[in-house]
């Protein structure tokens, strides 16, 4: 008797998800966002690899990222509290770096950086001007970073082309002068890392 009554359980069951499968359709795409928005550089910040964009992410957008590129290991948060401020919080650790000068102290910790970034758009994007803004790299850290920028950014369909322009960090290997050094000396000369 309970036999037969399991199977007409599982019976009416199996009809039951047979009819509602067809009001119950879902699939990957349900869950993932159709426009992730603008991909982040290395650093955090909007961009692609170590190069910044003039894109930022959406007014209220918030976000934690993880990148190990040796011998960097950075965790950012970003967020964009305005549609003209982008604002990122990184902390790296430098892996081929002791914490200190002093064996003894440093243990086996490695070197920490923490720095903050600001992205700030000058001009938004239309149908004949690109989308254009200055941003600053770890300010407020040790300045292993540190770097200032002029990026624009115009999309042509599918393809997004942005035409930059750095000082610091962004151009160790150009001989182009940093025009920020008639407002401070401390443009002039920046906190050397050479990754050794």
């Amino acid at each position: 008797m309970p036999t037969k009554n399991l199977r007409a359980i599982l019976r009416f069951s199996l009809v039951f998800l047979g009819l509602l499968s067809p009001c119950v359709k879902s699939g990957l795409n349900d869950y993932l966002p159709t426009d992730p928005g603008p991909t982040s550089s290395n650093y955090g910040e909007t961009g692609l690899l170590e190069i910044p964009s003039a894109r930022l992410m959406s007014e209220g957008s918030f976000k934690i990222g993880f990148n190990n590129s040796y011998p960097y290991e950075m965790t950012v948060m970003a967020a964009t509290p305005f549609p003209w401020l982008e604002a990122t919080f990184r902390y790296t650790e430098i892996k081929n770096e002791k914490y200190s000068p002093y064996l003894a102290f440093s243990g086996n910790q490695t070197y920490k950086d923490k720095a903050f970034d600001f992205k700030f758009r000058l001009i938004n994007e239309t149908r004949s001007v690109p989308s254009v803004v200055v941003g600053f790299r770890d300010i407020g850290g040790t300045g292993f970073f540190s770097s200032e920028y002029l990026a624009a950014s115009k999309q042509f369909g599918p393809i997004d082309l942005t035409l930059g322009l750095g000082w610091g960090q962004l151009s160790r290997s150009a001989d182009f002068s940093n025009p920020l050094t008639s407002l401070r000396d401390s443009f002039k000369k920046r906190p050397v890392y050479d990754g050794g």
